[in-house]
């Protein structure tokens, strides 16, 4: 391990401080906040196919506390996702995009995303003035169908004076191979501030938080705006200087380990009792691996 660790600080260590322009964050303010995420999961896996429960979710909170009045009802959909030359599946308003999936198992996070954007869209009508309708995840188009979608979010967004921010946790830019958030953390480690790139900001928000993310917005909003709401939200200690709403809906939309384990149940008693039997036989081309990480002939 030594050796690999060195290797990695004679390539990414970076030795003087290469960020000047921090915008310092000192206002709070109790606005009105929507979030949306989306959660999905692998019920069974038949080599050139699968069975996939998605799930998305929106909570939508003002002066600190949920309302349900304005939130969209959860959605979960169950799609089969085939492999046979390009990919199809099973739910007839979503395009079947692919374009830089390598594994058939990367299907159904792309399927979800465009869920999420959907959902988004539904919403932003809804929303009064002002109010910041909060996604999980940057605003960017993996498949040509959600870059249609992105627009016209931006149009409504526009339309209904909605502010729509795209909060992401996982950001792998770089500069002189050093992540930028982990060197923004380091050079200023104890304030809540922001940092803008050409295309991103990068935000801490609160003086405690061990966390920083990347932020994508469209032009015409003015992130100043949405940036005290954003703070306002980022002080409860479940986790601190992370928005609430995006730590509720991620626990509205999440699959637990043990829905899925009911969901592969389920599935099993429909399949018996449909004379399905060859998703118990095609599932034995990739379910070794488990077998062996559960250790059953240890």
């Amino acid at each position: 391990m030594l050796s690999a660790l060195k290797f990695l600080k004679e390539r990414v260590g970076v030795k003087q401080k290469i960020f000047n322009e921090f915008k310092k964050l000192d206002k709070s303010l109790d606005g009105c906040v929507c979030a949306v995420d989306g959660g999905s999961c692998i019920i069974a896996d038949g080599g050139s196919w699968l069975i996939a429960k998605l799930k998305v979710a929106s909570v939508y909170y003002d002066k600190g506390k949920r309302v349900s009045g304005l939130e969209q009802k959860k959605q979960e959909y169950y799609t089969i996702i085939k492999s046979n030359g390009s990919y199809e599946h099973s739910i007839p308003y979503l395009k079947p995009e692919f374009p830089n999936i390598k594994e058939l198992t990367e299907t159904p996070s792309t399927i979800m995303r465009s869920l999420e954007f959907k959902h988004a869209y539904e919403l932003v009508k809804t929303l009064p003035k002002n109010s910041l309708l909060l996604i999980d995840g940057l605003l960017q188009a993996e498949t040509p169908d959600q870059e249609k979608i992105i627009k016209l979010l931006e149009l409504e967004s526009r339309k209904q004076g909605v502010n729509i921010v795209g909060l992401a946790k996982t950001f792998r830019k770089s500069i002189n191979g050093q992540s930028i958030i982990g060197s923004l953390l380091k050079q200023k480690p104890d304030e809540k501030w922001l940092y803008s790139l050409d295309n991103y900001s990068i935000v801490k928000l609160h003086n405690k938080a061990s966390f920083a993310y990347a932020l994508s917005y469209f032009k015409h909003i003015n992130i100043n705006e949405v940036l005290p709401i954003l703070t306002y939200y980022s002080t409860d200690p479940a986790l601190i200087g992370y928005p609430y709403p995006l730590l509720k809906v991620d626990q509205d939309a999440r699959i637990s380990s043990h829905e899925k384990k009911l969901e592969v149940n389920k599935l099993k008693i429909i399949a018996k009792r449909e004379g399905l039997d060859f998703i118990e036989y095609d599932q034995k081309c990739t379910s070794m691996h488990s077998v062996m990480d559960s250790q059953k002939y240890r």
